[in-house]
């Protein structure tokens, strides 16, 4: 990973105007995966094969996903169940280098005994980190 993807943290935010956009939870682990696949473009008789690149695939997952309150809890399950796409960004001193518009593909919520719930998600990106 490059140094400019390292030693940061990262937020989640609803979509809407910056002066009115809500982190529901933040993240200070995290891992981002991007896939590029070929695609084969021969033909019957051709003696070679040529590979052209395929649409690049990111995604980002976030194993112990801190959140703070009750309600923030309920709003990134109803952002997950409605398909609504968030931003994520990433922080270094408090202050957002990249971001990106996502959707939240998987959560997982364990409550071990009388302890506070641990979140981990999973979330498609739309493009790439800029």
């Amino acid at each position: 990973m490059s140094s400019g993807e390292s030693g940061g943290t990262v937020s989640l935010v609803v979509i809407g105007a910056a002066a009115t956009a809500l982190a529901v939870a933040g993240e200070k682990s995290f891992t981002i995966t991007r896939e590029a696949p070929s695609i084969t473009t021969d033909a019957k008789g051709d003696v070679s094969v040529t590979k052209l690149p395929g649409r690049m695939k990111v995604t980002c997952s976030c194993d112990a996903l801190y959140v703070d309150t009750d309600a923030a809890q309920v709003r990134l399950l109803s952002l997950m169940r409605s398909n609504t796409q968030v931003t994520l960004e990433m922080h270094r001193s408090s202050t957002a280098y990249q971001s990106a518009t996502a959707t939240i593909t998987s959560l997982n919520i364990v409550w071990a005994d009388l302890e506070a719930a641990t979140f981990s998600a999973e979330f498609a990106i739309d493009g790439d980190f800029v």
